[in-house]
């Protein structure tokens, strides 16, 4: 009986470790992991996007091709 009230004992603290780490992911340093990106504005309507999805067209970054092409006419076009 004593076996089995310490079995259920370690077993409910095993099952409060895993989940208080699944929900504070770590690294293999013990450190937070961070998933932020930098975050660039488009030249044309200034949104920011992240930097792995903007278009990136010389020094300039752009939220999507229109942007890019809107950018390259003439401003006094209509």
């Amino acid at each position: 009986m004593l076996i089995r009230i310490l079995f259920i004992i370690v077993l409910i603290g095993a099952v409060l470790l895993l989940l208080k780490r699944s929900r504070n992911p770590t690294d293999q340093d013990g450190q937070e992991q961070d998933d932020s990106e930098q975050m660039v504005p488009c030249e044309h309507c200034a949104i920011h996007v992240p930097q792995s999805e903007a278009i990136k067209e010389g020094e300039h970054y752009f939220c999507s091709e229109i942007h890019v092409k809107l950018s390259k006419q003439d401003p006094r076009e209509p």
